[in-house]
């Protein structure tokens, strides 16, 4: 049986390796094949909470990307599961 901390670290590879060089369509297109249509995203001020990857995207990623054209996202740890 897989560990669900190694399989949600999976899943968010596509996302992270499309934010590496923040490609917006790739990102995008990996939050729609990663993220539950229905998903909340809790953010802080300004962007609150956000529905659904297109509303996470269009409210909070898209204008970051806009404002630093050259936006990147670097894991240098990731971290998953518990501990006792």
């Amino acid at each position: 049986m897989s560990d669900p901390a190694d399989s949600n670290k999976a899943r968010i590879a596509t996302v992270a390796e499309a934010m590496y060089d923040f490609a917006p369509d790739r990102v995008r297109a990996a939050l729609g094949e990663t993220c539950a249509p229905d998903a909340v995203f809790h953010h802080c001020a300004p962007f609150g909470d956000l529905a659904g990857p297109e509303g996470f995207f269009d409210g909070a990623l898209a204008g970051l990307s806009e404002a630093w054209p050259d936006l990147e996202r670097r894991d240098y740890i990731r971290i998953a599961g518990g501990t006792e």
